[in-house]
């Protein structure tokens, strides 16, 4: 997989960042919507990150894999 697919998944992961900040304000703390509503984006922020660390060090972790 190349550098490109991966900046693809960037993107895809940021726009449902993105989607999840703006139901952000109708949600109300202490509720079972606010842990899913944080779960989600504890999850895409981690995946961000990792993904990151992909395009920035140009790691393809599926090189073995070939």
């Amino acid at each position: 997989m190349n550098r490109s697919f991966w900046i693809g998944v960037e993107i895809a992961c940021l726009m449902m960042l993105l989607l999840l900040a703006a139901s952000y304000p109708v949600i109300e703390p202490g509720t079972e919507t606010y842990v899913v509503w944080f779960l989600a984006a504890a999850h895409l922020i981690v995946a961000m990150t990792i993904i990151g660390g992909f395009i920035y060090f140009d790691w393809d972790p599926m090189s073995p894999l070939r």
